[in-house]
């Protein structure tokens, strides 16, 4: 049985041929680059959180952090991508 540390390379390769199948997917949409720029948000949140639990718990992850490193990127791209009209819309108010 594979430890679980292993899985960390194994599903940051997965999220990486993800997060470049995601890139040329959303840069094809044709929105004024609204949805490949939520895309590249989503893509640097995630390295982020991944170099922060590789630094918090190099050689036992949780599950969770085992179910982050393999969603996250889909996860904070449709967070991301459903609130951001409020945040834009609330920072037009503001100026």
């Amino acid at each position: 049985m594979k430890a679980a540390s292993e899985n960390f390379g194994k599903y940051a390769k997965e999220n990486l041929i993800i997060q470049v199948l995601g890139a040329i997917f959303c840069s094809t949409i044709l929105d004024t680059g609204y949805t490949f720029g939520v895309w590249l948000f989503s893509c640097v949140g995630y390295w982020f959180g991944f170099i922060f639990i590789r630094v918090r718990r190099p050689a036992k992850p949780s599950k969770i952090d085992l179910l982050f490193i393999r969603f996250a990127t889909l996860i904070i791209f449709g967070v991301t991508w459903a609130i951001s009209p409020l945040v834009y819309y609330l920072i037009g108010d503001l100026l």
